[in-house]
């Protein structure tokens, strides 16, 4: 979503218009893999993908009609997936950016510092005049006028408002996960340059300012200074993950004793096989069963071996992207849509 923001601005820049095609969330999506929101130029499309040819070649006609004044286009396909025969619908609205309107650029600016930031915002879609807005926390829309209530609809995940006859299209745009870093190590640092273009917000800690700094660790999200005996500040929600890479893993269990007493949802460090072992009966002794260890992940690189430090980057980023998705297929009603009604 970072990246379809950034792709909308960067157009603005340039003074083009934009078409948005957004997926509407139905009760088959969890079965639907058919693709994500799409943006389109009026030269083509730009940004997104889709894993059904005849469905984006038809999304693809709308949006260039679109640009041609034409709002009658606007359609929900059908598709087939695996021979299934089963079909299941997956309806798009389209949103109309235009380069010259300064509340779609402030809206658009907006949305791109919420995702910066990791805060949570909806997307607010008039389906007959095709006006998109961002709404925050607050209730404060951004863009085209939204009715009070829809600002104050605030679904879990999406859901269709309609007020005066007008069907708004919301959805939730979640806040980008945290991964909690511990240690400034030479695996750190390439493990936030894999990260960086997958919307975690990386957050680096070490009890050395010449390990974490600004200098060193530029472009994340956050880096501190921490004393690993004294944690108890930092505030870790449920669906962050972390990693712990302390320096010669001089403090690696006082590190994953702390983070099992937290929400946490995956926590991976990096070692063999009698590391693991020490680790594990460390944390028994402290009272940490066995369902509490099952959080915890290990990149196992043996003794002898000649990993790189962005080879080892690359097997944590693979397990921090596989817990996200397990963490995001698990979560109850994710991909249901809410039919809101109002006047």
């Amino acid at each position: 979503m970072r990246g379809l923001f950034g792709r909308i601005l960067k157009q603005m820049e340039e003074n083009q218009d934009t078409v948005a095609a957004i997926l509407m969330k139905n009760d088959n999506a969890e079965k639907s893999m058919i693709g994500t929101h799409m943006l389109f130029s009026d030269e083509g499309r730009i940004y997104g993908s889709f894993d059904n040819g005849m469905v984006r070649r038809g999304i693809e006609t709308d949006a260039m009609r679109l640009f041609e004044g034409d709002k009658e286009s606007v359609r929900c396909f059908t598709y087939m997936r695996n021979g299934n025969t089963q079909l299941i619908e997956s309806a798009f609205c389209f949103a109309y950016i235009r380069a010259s309107d300064q509340k779609q650029r402030r809206m658009a600016e907006r949305a791109f510092e919420l995702l910066q930031a990791g805060e949570k915002m909806w997307l607010a879609v008039n389906t007959e005049s095709m006006e998109l807005s961002v709404i925050d926390t607050f209730g404060v829309a951004c863009g085209a006028e939204v009715p009070d209530e829809v600002c104050r609809c605030f679904p879990e995940i999406s859901a269709n408002k309609f007020c005066g006859g007008v069907r708004y299209y919301i959805e939730a745009v979640e806040h980008a996960r945290k991964v909690y870093i511990f240690g400034g190590s030479d695996i750190s640092l390439a493990l936030t340059e894999v990260l960086l273009p997958t919307a975690f917000c990386c957050v680096v800690l070490d009890e050395n300012m010449e390990y974490a700094n600004r200098e060193r660790f530029p472009d994340i999200y956050d880096v501190q200074i921490v004393d690993y005996y004294r944690m108890e500040r930092l505030y870790i929600e449920e669906g962050d993950m972390a990693v712990v890479l302390t320096r010669d893993f001089q403090y690696d269990e006082r590190v994953e004793a702390y983070l099992l007493s937290t929400p946490v949802s995956m926590i991976i460090d990096v070692g063999n096989a009698s590391k693991r072992q020490y680790e594990e009966r460390w944390l028994m002794n402290q009272g940490y069963g066995r369902e509490q260890l099952s959080r915890m992940k290990t990149v196992e690189v043996e003794n002898g071996t000649d990993w790189t430090s962005y080879e080892i980057a690359v097997r944590i980023a693979a397990l921090l992207i596989q817990g996200r998705l397990r963490k995001k297929g698990e979560r109850n009603g994710r991909y249901q849509t809410q039919n809101v009604t109002g006047t």
